[in-house]
């Protein structure tokens, strides 16, 4: 029989979790609570080895997390599925911003875990008030710092949140006003987008179908989704197709940029929206032709799509030699040449150099091709495409190469290719 006992102090949680963050041993079947047991799990991983972010954190996660064990039951009786320590740890990472010591936060106890949280989060960071969306920012996951944080600091100080960083230039501050008014289940970017619609006049109806879609956080590409938006918001039908749309320009933005989501935001709604039917569904005939049973096929679900698309970016193994990748530059030419391992990327390719590029996904799955898109620029213009190379890869073949509408294109005669070619041992 083991003697062997756990030290006093571990019954006092408070001096647990200390003992944890100084990164000292401990024995989990000693912790009694399960909820305390689990969140002592995510500490002892977070802080068993010294780092410089661990170290700089380990002061002050000692004085919070000291607190929140004795004082509430965020740690001892929330799980960390409800609750994660990790909230905290961000808290701490922002301690430059703490308006009061957590020593001086005494909860009211006989609320709920998340009103004591919320107490805790005025207690530390100030006594403006800010919308109830803004807590949201605490869950983002990703680094320790991130723009939503930095802008719920801002806010809890009474500070202007117009020129903060990192703040999407294409909300207005009228945008940014009504923003503030969202539910508090929104996150922080779907109040901000929540505002821009209701700048813009649209319907309730509108603004429910744009914050379902793939858009409501995606800023970076507000030129287009702006257009789109502004478009839609004045068509009195046809917005049953809105999330085909956003999920096709989405698409087009990841793979060949914001030049071509203005050019196709740009159609008229009936052929923009014509245009993301064909998509969606050469996709799913694309997928079935590679084999996949889908049990229910139903495109106008935007988690059929989403699983749709991931379905197209598995990757087939690429041909070793030529890279993946390689640029360079000729006189006044700079080019580039992408290898393209998914039936995604073959989908774009083909629908930009109006050719069957799509069909070819079997063959460079079985290892019987391997495409590359050849890119060109002059000077320091963006490069664009310019013709695509078939190649065998257990002969090391060009078998052709081909630019924009299938035009069969000499590349013996081309520098470029040529050079590229006796490089890699192509023929």
């Amino acid at each position: 029989m083991s003697t062997h006992r756990e030290p006093r102090f571990w019954r006092v949680p408070g001096r647990l979790v200390v003992h944890l963050i100084d990164g000292l041993p401990w024995t989990v079947s000693h912790v009694r609570p399960n909820p305390l047991r689990q969140h002592c799990r995510q500490l002892a991983r977070t802080f068993r080895v010294s780092n410089p972010i661990a170290d700089r954190l380990r002061p002050r996660c000692r004085r919070l997390f000291e607190v929140v064990a004795d004082r509430s039951g965020l740690l001892t009786a929330v799980h960390p599925s409800e609750f994660r320590s990790a909230v905290l740890i961000r808290m701490v990472w922002y301690s430059d911003a703490w308006c009061q010591p957590p020593e001086d936060w005494w909860p009211d106890t006989t609320t709920s875990p998340r009103v004591q949280w919320r107490s805790l989060l005025r207690h530390l960071f100030g006594p403006y008030p800010v919308p109830a969306f803004f807590e949201s920012a605490w869950f983002v996951e990703g680094p320790l710092s991130c723009p939503e944080r930095d802008w719920y600091c801002l806010a809890s100080a009474g500070k202007s949140l117009r020129r903060a960083q990192g703040m999407p230039p294409s909300v207005s501050a009228r945008a940014l006003h009504l923003a503030m008014q969202a539910p508090a289940d929104f996150t922080i970017r779907q109040a901000l987008r929540w505002g821009q619609l209701r700048a813009l006049g649209c319907r309730p109806r509108f603004r429910k179908l744009v914050l379902e879609s793939g858009m409501a956080s995606d800023f970076r590409n507000d030129a287009v989704w702006l257009k789109l938006m502004a478009k839609v918001a004045v068509t009195r039908s046809g917005q049953r197709d809105f999330g085909k749309v956003v999920d096709f320009l989405a698409e087009e933005l990841r793979w060949t940029g914001s030049a071509s989501g203005l050019k196709w935001v740009g159609l008229p709604w009936d052929e923009l929206r014509t245009k993301a039917r064909r998509f969606w569904r050469k996709a799913l005939a694309q997928s079935q032709q590679q084999g996949v049973a889908w049990p229910r096929a139903e495109l106008g679900n935007p988690l059929f799509r989403l699983r749709l698309s991931h379905c197209l970016r598995d990757r087939w193994e690429p041909m070793p030699e030529p890279p993946l990748f390689e640029s360079g530059t000729q006189g006044r030419w700079r080019w580039e040449i992408l290898q393209l391992t998914t039936q995604l990327e073959l989908m774009m390719e083909g629908r930009a150099m109006k050719n069957c590029l799509a069909t070819y996904g079997k063959l460079c799955r079985e290892g019987r091709a391997a495409i590359f898109s050849f890119r060109l620029a002059e000077d320091w213009e963006p490069t664009t495409r310019w013709c695509v190379v078939d190649v065998d890869p257990s002969s090391r073949k060009v078998m052709q190469v081909r630019d924009r509408a299938n035009h069969r294109l000499p590349w013996q005669s081309v520098p470029f290719l040529r050079d590229w070619a006796r490089r890699h041992g192509l023929n």
